[in-house]
């Protein structure tokens, strides 16, 4: 049985949302059936609807905490419901996940999901941008292309790679038979 999405979640919120969001990160993988532990909220949504998705996280007892370069951190104020990293995408990036994601079900909401070869590209970006996190995403990215082998080419995760891997990255991708 997969692992179950974080107590007191803030999908409720995010299913009322008026703009598009897409659940990234663990939450993701475990609507792709992972047996991956989370303690946050991931989603993305395009840079200027921040500002709704802000406001409805608000009602839910949000407040936002901090930016990074291209994420936002929310924390409810009575520390009871986990996390919301937020990243912020352009339009055009954003349109490409949305085009092509799925809708699940998590914590009894109907929610969307990147494809699990888009999820595989943002894992690959995170690793390149901070390789101490190869030991969970590495896991993640592996589990992502085992379980979903018949949907993706060898041609599509190269162009993949290329793009967004660390040499390293791409090195271990042909080392494990993906490349």
């Amino acid at each position: 049985m997969p692992a179950q999405p974080p107590a007191d979640s803030p999908f409720p919120a995010f299913a009322v949302c008026p703009i598009r969001l897409l659940i990234i990160g663990g939450n993701a993988l475990i609507a792709y059936g992972s047996e991956r532990l989370t303690q946050d909220c991931d989603c993305a949504v395009v840079a200027t609807d921040e500002r709704e998705l802000s406001s409805t996280l608000s009602k839910a007892g949000y407040v936002f905490s901090e930016r990074f370069d291209s994420f936002s951190r929310y924390i409810h104020l009575g520390r009871i419901k986990p996390t919301v990293d937020v990243m912020l995408l352009d339009e055009t990036t954003f349109e490409k996940l949305w085009i092509e994601s799925r809708e699940v079900t998590l914590d009894c909401q109907q929610l969307r999901v990147p494809k699990p070869l888009h999820l595989v590209a943002l894992k690959l970006h995170a690793l390149k941008q901070n390789p101490d996190r190869m030991g969970k995403d590495w896991e993640d990215i592996k589990f992502l292309l085992d379980t979903t082998r018949g949907e993706w080419t060898h041609e599509e995760l190269s162009v993949l790679a290329e793009r967004y891997a660390s040499e390293e990255i791409q090195q271990l991708l042909r080392k494990s038979n993906y490349l």
